[in-house]
């Protein structure tokens, strides 16, 4: 068989080929099956006609969605949590948890740094120690190049206010007290002397009304004191409802402890076990198990009494609003007398104080929604109150170009939600970087702050809309897969099957007439 018979043969063998198959169908025509897979990139390089193709296709069959990093709705490497309170000069933890193994760095607002090696499912937290009151920002970085920026408002430096409820003078109450006020704290001890006596107020019993215990932070109660059902009401309340800190110092038995009971006080039933029978250990072979916040009792070479069944020597918990602890060492002051550890024994005290009083006491709280807030999205502001009195009036702005660009809004009146009294407003930021929300009323300092980190628009992710994403979950199969550099593109996909068939049957049939010419046959 000559050339050009061949040629003729094989185009007349494609023409009855495509009159018995058809022509492929292109995407949008016909009811395609196969997925169709297509890169962002190369969606953000086409023309709107690839678009409509993309449109038509995944209207009647799968297409798979190639988009950077994670597929949405895959888990983080790493879930954060950021502590409830700041305050400058003060240790508080941020706690991470990893889904994934990963090397994290964080850097705090000085440009210092801090790494973490997490497996996968494994927790830690780094400690922050902010320096200067007012807002302030630490980026985390993991190793794949992500990084979150985080933000808070760090409250001024002030000392901590503490209230001492003791009985008879003891060594364990004596040198705690001391540590603390070593530490630079303001301790006020109301010590029982029996029969109405007191040391640090006026005789008489301990006053049953709520107006005696405001503007603390921390309530410590040592042994020897019984209370009365009405204070331990009043500061059960004060706990769950405004932030209070309690702490049941040195009590390991309940008759050291005069019948009051944790879970009475504290109304948490799961910490009843709190109470006990002692026994003694060694100070080596205690285990604890604290925040990060929190410094434990150094190692030493003495025996001390502890509850027999505790896991911990001291036990945390967070009810409602407030923290309490409940610590099950009768003589913590062995470290500071015996094993001559004053400055652990100071730092233990100071750091368990510290951690109690991070509860959350502001009236009202002033709530940002959303954490990925960009130049031009709307921010949702929600303030929540208990108060009927302190109600805020307006909102104050500080944009990052200083407070002469501020802009103030006036609030609607709050509604009630249950217990709580709620005001909600909105407002578009106008350019990237830290603002200050201060909630206040007409003449009065703000009743509280926040902060909000603006991100640019050019920072936006890619897809931001999310349009592949919800085509490919859309279309009939379809699906969202991970980046991967070893598949085809989409220009390799997007092939136009009519175009080639047809012109593959015309190269053929223009190659049979050439040779037919240039050999001068009809």
């Amino acid at each position: 068989m000559t050339l050009p018979r061949l040629l003729r043969a094989t185009s007349l063998a494609l023409l009855v080929l495509v009159l018995i198959v058809g022509v492929p169908s292109a995407p949008g025509e016909g009811k395609p099956s196969t997925p169709l897979p297509v890169s962002l990139t190369e969606l953000d390089e086409s023309t709107d006609s690839t678009w409509l193709r993309l449109l038509r296709h995944g209207a009647e069959a799968p297409v798979h969605a190639i988009l950077p990093g994670d597929p949405p709705g895959a888990p983080p490497p790493v879930t954060t949590t950021f502590p409830q309170r700041l305050r400058a000069d003060r240790a508080a933890g941020l706690g991470v948890e990893a889904h994934q193994e990963v090397q994290l760095t964080l850097t705090t607002p000085a440009g210092l740094s801090q790494e973490l090696s997490l497996a996968p499912d494994d927790g830690g937290a780094f400690l922050l120690r902010p320096r200067q009151p007012g807002p302030a920002r630490w980026e985390l970085a993991v190793a794949d190049g992500r990084t979150e920026a985080l933000a808070g408002w760090v409250e001024s430096p002030r000392p901590l206010r503490i209230l001492a409820l003791s009985g008879p003078p003891s060594s364990e109450s004596r040198l705690a007290l001391r540590a603390l006020e070593e530490a630079g704290e303001e301790v006020e001890a109301w010590i029982h002397l029996g029969r109405d006596l007191w040391v640090g107020r006026d005789p008489g019993p301990l006053p049953q009304d709520a107006q005696a215990y405001e503007e603390l932070d921390v309530v410590i109660l040592f042994p020897g004191l019984q209370l009365p059902e009405p204070v331990v009401q009043i500061l059960g309340r004060k706990v769950e409802e405004e932030g209070l800190g309690f702490l049941l110092a040195g009590s390991p038995s309940p008759s050291a402890q005069g019948g009051i009971q944790p879970a009475e006080l504290l109304q948490l039933p799961s910490l009843a076990t709190g109470v006990g029978p002692t026994t003694s250990a060694t100070a080596e072979s205690l285990s604890w198990t604290l925040p990060p916040e929190i410094s434990p009792l150094p190692p030493a070479d003495m025996e001390v009494r502890i509850q027999a069944d505790q896991a911990s020597p001291m036990v945390l918990a967070t009810p409602g609003r407030g923290r309490i602890g409940i610590l099950s060492i009768a003589d913590t002051w062995r470290w500071r007398m015996e094993a001559e550890e004053a400055e652990g024994h100071r730092r233990f005290w100071q750091s368990t104080v510290a951690w109690l009083a991070g509860g959350l006491v502001h009236d009202p709280i002033l709530e940002v929604a959303g954490d990925r807030v960009r130049v031009g999205e709307d921010v949702r502001v929600r303030i929540l109150g208990q108060s009927e009195e302190d109600v805020p009036t307006h909102l104050v702005i500080t944009p990052p170009g200083g407070p002469d660009a501020r802009w103030e809004m006036d609030l609607p009146a709050s509604t009630p939600e249950g217990s709580i009294r709620l005001q909600e407003t909105r407002f578009v930021p106008f350019e990237p970087g830290q603002y200050l929300l201060e909630a206040r009323k007409e003449g009065d300092e703000a009743l509280v702050r926040s902060s909000l980190l603006v991100l640019d628009r050019e920072e936006s992710e890619l897809d931001a809309g999310g349009r592949l994403a919800r085509l490919a979950l859309a279309s009939p199969g379809g699906g969202i897969w991970g980046e991967d550099p070893s598949a085809p593109t989409a220009a390799a996909r997007l092939l136009p099957w009519p175009f080639l068939l047809f012109g593959a049957l015309a190269l053929l049939l223009t190659a049979e007439w050439l040779i037919r010419r240039l050999g001068g046959r009809p």
